[in-house]
């Protein structure tokens, strides 16, 4: 089986080097990174992502954006988990209308985040 190819979209360096670590080591994902919304827009429309990680708040473009952009284009959208500073019911419902699977709020716990992206991958515990 080949390894999944996740992309995690976060404009904190630290945040990103940090997911990017721990995707690689506990999944054995090939993963890439975007850290404003212009690249990561190009990035999914030019590559099938298994999963997209997505912080909703970046300069430029947000996440919301980039959800939005996705569905109008009419491409196929990899599963998303929208990342989120703060817990907005109002953004985060907007999310998941757009397409967004599942969210999670930082500081991410890590177990949490593997949980996730088990499930919409559809991998076993």
């Amino acid at each position: 089986m080949s390894k999944k190819k996740i992309l995690i979209v976060e404009d904190e360096i630290e945040v990103s080097e940090r997911l990017a670590g721990l995707l690689k080591k506990s999944l054995k994902a090939d993963v890439d990174k975007a850290d404003d919304g212009e690249e990561a827009l190009l990035d999914i429309m030019e590559n099938d992502y298994a999963l997209v990680i997505l912080d909703i708040k970046m300069p430029g473009k947000s996440g919301l954006d980039i959800l939005r952009e996705i569905k109008e284009s009419g491409k196929i959208p990899p599963p998303v988990i929208v990342v989120t500073g703060h817990d907005n019911d109002q953004v985060l419902s907007e999310a998941i209308e757009l397409g967004a699977k599942a969210y999670l709020v930082k500081p991410i716990i890590a177990e949490d985040l593997i949980k996730k992206v088990k499930e919409l991958l559809g991998r076993e515990k």
